[in-house]
């Protein structure tokens, strides 16, 4: 098993559904007495960053012609518009999902780090909780966006109250909420092999977040701009994005992780090409 440690840096989230983030809310009056907006613990979902990594790895491994599983299982696409998404996306390079596994082959990469509905994955990734800050000094960030300090507003879920005029409660918007917290990926059996494809695109998505392509936004109001990340790799001296080191990794490693990198998209392309055996 390979623990992979980084910091996840985000420059904005907005959410009116708590689908992307959640926050531990108040849960009567005396609770909301004691709490400040500024101490509710922050988190986001596995799920969303999960499916942002995949979505990542997906379209590299695409750009370099190898065929991958689709995030959909075949049986769950029913509707008309479904129907020509995923003829759209054969196209591409998928393939349906699972259909790299049958007849004795091997899978696929994404098959084999993302799993299937009946077949695990050799890829965690935990959710990331951090703590909104008012204000501080956020020079990572400022390197990745342009940015100098965080801020947090928020319109608080009031409890249920009653007024002349009946019940009401008031709901909960999040909005500019700068982030740098703790982020792992897990690679377990066997899957440590993989270690370069898992960098590589975290440096596909890093190019791609900071020149605003919103097909690869973590979730959040795409309109609006919201949800840019990127992951970056821990470093002690906190200089990640310095001119001796991509997403945080010094050149000279990166330049070997770069080399294994290329002699596994081959092995993939050879099994897997896109246009090849699987239809």
């Amino acid at each position: 098993m390979k623990v992979l440690n980084f910091n996840i840096l985000i420059e904005t989230v907005s959410t009116r559904s708590d689908i992307y983030m959640k926050f531990d809310s108040s849960k009567g009056i005396q609770d909301q007495k004691s709490l400040t907006n500024f101490l509710k613990l922050g988190h986001i979902p596995a799920t969303s960053l999960r499916g942002w990594i995949r979505h990542g790895m997906e379209k590299l491994l695409l750009s370099h012609g190898i065929s991958v599983c689709h995030p959909l299982p075949k049986n769950t696409i029913t509707s008309d518009q479904n129907k020509q998404n995923f003829i759209a996306d054969q196209e591409l390079g998928y393939h349906p999902r699972g259909e790299c596994k049958k007849g004795g082959k091997e899978g696929c990469l994404i098959f084999h780090l993302f799993g299937d509905l009946n077949e695990p994955g050799k890829i965690i990734i935990p959710p990331v909780f951090f703590y909104p800050a008012k204000s501080s000094k956020f020079k990572n960030l400022e390197k990745v966006f342009g940015i100098g300090t965080g801020r947090v507003e928020i319109t608080r879920n009031s409890p249920r109250v009653r007024s002349r005029n009946g019940m009401y409660m008031t709901t909960e918007i999040t909005t500019g909420v700068y982030i740098e917290a703790p982020f792992k990926i897990i690679l377990r059996d066997g899957a440590e092999k993989y270690y370069p494809v898992v960098i590589k695109t975290l440096e596909f998505l890093y190019k791609r977040v900071i020149s605003y392509d919103f097909t690869h936004l973590l979730g959040g109001f795409r309109s609006f701009g919201h949800g840019r990340a990127v992951v970056v790799c821990l470093s002690g001296s906190g200089n990640y994005l310095t001119k001796s080191r991509k997403i945080g990794i010094e050149m000279n490693e990166f330049e070997e992780i770069e080399k294994k990198f290329d002699d596994i998209i081959k092995h993939e392309r050879d099994k897997f090409p896109i246009g090849g055996i699987i239809q």
